[in-house]
């Protein structure tokens, strides 16, 4: 898969979108139907596993769908932290600020750890792909919640939304992406 792009016929491309907006689709209706709370924790658990097994992997629609899952898991509980910073004027106290920050670095060093245990496999994208193609629809996705709102609310709410899914987005990679790396260079090093 590491030149799953150039790889892919007509047929298995259309399969690839289509996988991908399914677990898209899915992870982004079940994530903003849940309060701030139980999104952190699932989303957590949910992040944690889906790299995992991204990892593990090898069928290109199920790799895409899982890919499709995370990025709208990003976006979608950015949604979710958007929507409670613009219902409450005390944005997050301290505990669901430390719960957050906790469950998903606690995703991150768990998902780089055990990705780190990962031994190479031809048909499986290198981390730097994985990352190049999450960035991509994790950008995508964002620009396509924007513009809806722009398009059903109008150019204020969007400019509202969008600074608060870039503040809630940039916490919530950061969280995940340093303990995960951290954990993916541990075991590695353990690992020799």
């Amino acid at each position: 898969m590491h030149n799953l792009h150039e790889s892919l016929g007509l047929k298995n491309k259309l399969l690839v979108i289509l996988g991908t907006l399914v677990g898209g689709g899915i992870t982004w209706v079940v994530i903003t139907q849940l309060s701030i709370v139980q999104a952190t924790i699932v989303s957590s658990i949910l992040l944690a596993g889906l790299v995992v097994s991204c990892a593990h992997l090898s069928n290109q629609v199920f790799w895409w769908m899982a890919l499709g899952a995370i990025a709208s898991t990003i976006i979608g509980l950015g949604g979710v932290m958007a929507e409670h910073l613009a219902n409450h004027q005390e944005p997050f106290e301290q505990d669901l600020r430390w719960l957050f920050a906790v469950c998903q670095s606690l995703a991150g060093f768990i998902a780089g750890s055990i990705l780190g245990r990962r031994m190479p496999t031809a048909n499986l994208p290198t981390l730097k792909d994985f990352l190049e193609d999450l960035g991509g629809l994790t950008v995508g996705l964002y620009a396509l919640v924007i513009t809806s709102r722009f398009i059903g609310a109008g150019l204020i709410p969007a400019q509202h939304l969008k600074d608060r899914l870039d503040a809630a987005t940039t916490v919530l990679i950061t969280l995940l992406v340093i303990p995960g790396a951290l954990g993916y260079l541990l075991t590695r090093r353990q690992r020799g």
